[in-house]
């Protein structure tokens, strides 16, 4: 699929579009910041709106993620 069609079919559906080369890493990290930080905000946002709406059912807690460059068997990425 070239890039055009997937930028134009991603808009058209609302999704996010993230090119990335996994061979050369590039946009990797760029890919999964983007990818973390969007549902962090659906997160917050439905948080949010579950206290404004007097919903006991919002989230009460959560938990750490922790991402960080390395591994604790010093990979740069693993999941």
């Amino acid at each position: 699929m070239l890039t055009e069609d997937a930028k134009n079919l991603t808009q058209k559906e609302g999704l996010s579009f993230l090119e990335m080369l996994t061979l050369e890493t590039f946009n990797v990290e760029k890919a999964f910041q983007t990818i973390l930080m969007n549902i962090y905000e659906i997160v917050c946002r439905k948080a949010l709106a579950a206290q404004q709406g007097g919903s006991s059912t919002g989230i009460s807690q959560g938990t750490t993620i922790n991402v960080s460059n390395t591994s604790k068997n010093g990979s740069k990425y693993s999941f």
